[in-house]
């Protein structure tokens, strides 16, 4: 039982001092007018064009996720939804985070040693949560050609 103790006080002093430094997330969200093009595929080819690889691609349902990426104390992501409207679209970006062991792998699926971040997010991840939806909402409200261009096309065998 005595092993218990200093590992209890441990993980309660590690989450006062994390609690002292997050803040609750502010999602990025915003309008977007209509575009000729899957306003989803804008904001996958965007995320990847900012170094945010997508895991996740569903234009059905609004959805683009980036994949997990290890931050040192914490497994992160993106996730970004678009809702269609008669008008354009209404997109949100917010980050999901768990806190996790040293040394925990971040892999699509299963994240391991790791418990969901219910306390918030360090300001440097609101700055850049904040920078990504101000590159999201740039492309998809400046018009044609602000966006990354498309893929190549597959030559058809």
């Amino acid at each position: 039982m005595n092993f218990i103790m200093p590992a209890m006080r441990k993980w309660f002093l590690g989450v006062f001092l994390v609690a002292g430094c997050y803040h609750p997330q502010q999602i990025y969200q915003f309008d977007a007018p209509l575009q000729a093009e899957d306003p989803v595929a804008v904001v996958a080819r965007t995320l990847a064009a900012e170094g945010q690889t997508p895991a996740v691609v569903d234009s059905q349902l609004g959805i683009v996720q980036s994949q997990w990426r290890n931050t040192g104390f914490s497994c992160l992501r993106y996730t970004a939804t678009v809702a269609r409207t008669p008008s354009g679209a209404q997109v949100s970006l917010r980050t999901d985070s768990y806190f996790c062991d040293q040394g925990a792998a971040c892999v699509e699926g299963l994240v391991q040693s790791c418990r969901a971040n219910t306390i918030g997010i360090a300001p440097s991840e609101q700055t850049q949560l904040t920078a990504l939806g101000g590159k999201l909402r740039q492309v998809l409200t400046s018009g044609p050609g602000s966006a990354p261009p498309a893929p190549p096309a597959q030559p058809s065998q």
